[in-house]
């Protein structure tokens, strides 16, 4: 899992929501104890309680879809 790869979180970045058309995408950027970058932590929530979406991925500045 991707919990035991990286370990425990040591430092929040940023943390944001961004409102889409039928849902919402929480999006956390944190560095963690196994991983010598940043990861971004993405969870799409598409009702109340309902997790549609959860991707982790190393934090690249240069992605357009990267920062506020």
């Amino acid at each position: 899992t991707a919990a035991r790869q990286l370990g425990p979180e040591t430092e929040l970045l940023e943390e944001r929501v961004v409102p889409l058309r039928d849902s919402r995408l929480y999006v956390r950027r944190a560095r963690f104890q196994r991983y010598d970058g940043e990861v971004e932590v993405l969870v799409q929530l598409s009702g109340p309680g309902e997790i549609s979406g959860l991707l982790f991925r190393a934090f690249e500045e240069s992605r357009p879809d990267a920062g506020p």
